[in-house]
């Protein structure tokens, strides 16, 4: 399953650059175009005064041993895990260039022992993250942003869907857009109080707008830190797709390739987002 899933996103990937530059009808890239896993930390923000509803899900397993639970902090003695989160992701303008939001996830895993083979089902929130950050235009077609993103310890450490600490990440992030195609890249740095490790975090993007009605979507996110003596590389590929089906609703199929042996295999899910 881990293969199939994997080459199959990679293939639909491929497939999608195809038609893109084959198509006659084009549009330009704009802010409207965002990032599955690292929207919060992106350069683009939501125009003034609008406000963008998402509720988005992803599903999917890690076979083998198992380093990351479903909320991306460190697992013992694991031998597979099946995923899943649903989230709501809320974003607001507050002024030309400046956003603020929050995110609220839901979280369930089936994780089984390495030891006896029993899994073990827990599901649950996990920790609330609420963020503000801003961009300026500091060249023709290249925009700067930075902010701050924070994780309140609100999700049960015991059932390991929370952190047990408060967190800060402040960021930085640039975006390069010009016609249809888009790029661009953030990095961050998450401090934790109590002794939850604190962790390196950045993102590169990419961004083709096929027409008015759809466009494609990539991101390379990664997470580096250290626990009880081992360092831990989480690195995902996440493709995706952006579809228009009114002015202010969009569909957002996503999926997800693990690229290091700490991260999850593979996922599937999708967001739908309304703007206000």
């Amino acid at each position: 399953m881990k293969g199939a899933a994997q080459w199959g996103i990679v293939a639909s990937v491929c497939g999608l650059l195809v038609m893109g530059v084959a198509s006659p009808a084009k549009a330009d890239v704009t802010d409207n175009d965002r990032l599955f896993v690292s929207f919060m930390r992106e350069t683009a923000t939501v125009p003034s005064g609008q406000l963008r509803l998402e509720l988005r899900g992803l599903a999917g397993e890690k076979a083998g041993e198992a380093q990351l639970n479903a909320a991306g902090f460190v697992i013992q003695n694991a031998n597979q895990l099946d995923y899943g989160t649903v989230q709501l992701l809320a974003s607001y303008g507050i002024a030309n260039g400046i956003e603020a939001g929050f995110l609220i996830p839901g979280i369930w895993q089936s994780v089984q022992s390495a030891t006896t083979g029993a899994f073990d089902n827990t599901s649950g929130i996990g920790d609330f993250e609420i963020y503000g950050k801003f961009q300026r235009n500091i060249y023709e077609n290249l925009n700067a942003g930075g902010g701050l993103e924070m994780s309140m310890p609100n999700g049960s450490e015991e059932d390991g869907l929370g952190s047990g600490a408060f967190g800060v990440n402040p960021f930085v992030s640039l975006r390069y857009q010009q016609g249809v195609w888009g790029v661009g890249a953030h990095t961050g740095y998450f401090f934790y109080t109590a002794d939850t490790p604190n962790l390196f975090n950045c993102s590169l993007e990419g961004f083709l707008r096929v027409s008015p009605a759809w466009g494609f979507r990539v991101e390379w996110a990664q997470r580096v830190f250290a626990q009880s003596g081992e360092r831990i590389w989480d690195s995902v590929v996440v493709p995706g797709l952006d579809v228009n089906i009114l002015d202010d609703l969009v569909v957002r199929p996503t999926g997800l390739v693990g690229t290091t042996p700490d991260s999850m295999d593979w996922g599937i899910g999708a967001g739908l987002a309304y703007f206000f």
